[in-house]
């Protein structure tokens, strides 16, 4: 049961191009007047982190057997953690969702590094120093 999703890009257009941000998946609950939030997820499962800024235009599709649906809440929510301990001459680095971007200067230009959590990086004397930072996608 659910639905999804999507960011539009001009609504006053005729053909509309959208952006899947997620989908909701709840399962059956059971009862008729028993209730549960559900989370905007990712296509592998995961909570999705969107980033809203400004007026945004968002589109819900209740999807086939989609249930019942009450509202939608946008609440602010922690950006997710990186860390990075040393293992030898590796260091390890976590971060539970979002995409890990990398950059030679803290200014940027920030690349997606393609990188799944957990990943080990061996230590390079020859690279003086390099940028990491988490974004939601």
């Amino acid at each position: 049961m659910g639905g999804r999703l999507e960011k539009v890009d001009d609504v006053t257009s005729v053909v509309q191009n959208t952006s899947l941000l997620g989908h909701f998946r709840a399962p059956a609950t059971g009862g008729w007047d028993t209730f549960a939030f559900v989370p905007l997820q990712t296509a592998d499962g995961n909570v999705a982190c969107v980033a809203l800024t400004g007026v945004q235009n968002l589109r819900f599709t209740v999807e086939a057997g989609g249930g019942d649906f009450e509202y939608l809440m946008f609440c602010p929510v922690n950006r997710p953690t990186l860390t990075v301990t040393r293992t030898g001459n590796n260091l390890h680095v976590v971060w539970p969702y979002g995409n890990l971007e990398i950059a030679d200067d803290v200014t940027g230009p920030w690349v997606n590094s393609g990188a799944t959590s957990p990943l080990d990086v061996p230590i390079d004397p020859a690279v003086p120093h390099r940028f990491a930072r988490v974004a939601c996608p």
